[in-house]
């Protein structure tokens, strides 16, 4: 009777598992798709007070999703995983166009991710995601009228997280990216002064030969 009782525990413990993986996935979905909503509205029309409601939401929703990713990320569904993390990148790449507050909360959802594991979640993307969220991240970081911005110490932290995440296709994006208009230069300078890994250095630096651009 005892090994009956415990067979019953272990299938509602199991049941109870399920359900609960279940119900973040739900979460995750939920999520992501009030983050997509406030990271399309440079492309929709809305009125002052709808997107004040959209943005307020989507931090919220940065700052829940964030919480989920660094402590259930085992149990939750890769394709949920993978979409959520590609709509936090692209509120990186519309950091101009938010609330500060949506960006320090996206940022830090992102830098709750170990970056091997960031990595290989967007190893499917044919484009350069990460790359491009550098660019955005170099730009915002750059650019004098943002330094006494109070998200910059946070956008500064994803951008070594992500020049840490970076594969050969985002290294090559932002090497190669002149509309940006940020410099290399800066960029190398700022990792120097950040103290960013070598790791970093050479994935640039490998970027910068396979691709012939030489004026930094």
């Amino acid at each position: 009777s005892c090994v009956l009782v415990q067979k019953g525990i272990q299938s509602q413990v199991e049941a109870e598992a399920v359900i609960s993986a279940q119900y973040a996935d739900n979460l995750v979905e939920l999520f992501t798709k009030k983050i997509r909503e406030a990271a399309s509205l440079s492309s929709t029309h809305r009125s002052c007070k709808q997107r004040v409601g959209i943005q307020k939401q989507a931090r919220g929703a940065c700052n829940s999703l964030g919480l989920l990713l660094a402590n259930v990320l085992g149990h939750l569904d890769s394709c949920h995983v993978r979409e959520s993390i590609a709509c936090l990148l692209d509120c990186v790449m519309h950091l101009r166009m938010l609330d500060e507050k949506v960006v320090t909360a996206a940022s830090a959802a992102l830098r709750s991710l170990d970056p091997e594991f960031l990595s290989s979640m967007l190893v499917e993307e044919e484009e350069p995601v990460v790359g491009r969220a550098i660019s955005s991240c170099c730009v915002f970081c750059f650019e004098e009228k943002n330094t006494g911005k109070r998200s910059i110490q946070e956008v500064e932290r994803l951008l070594g997280h992500l020049l840490a995440s970076s594969r050969a296709s985002d290294a090559e994006h932002v090497v190669q990216s002149p509309e940006d208009n940020f410099g290399l230069h800066r960029l190398f300078q700022w990792m120097i002064d950040k103290e960013i890994s070598t790791e970093a250095f050479a994935t640039i630096a490998a970027a910068i030969r396979s691709t012939g651009s030489v004026e930094i």
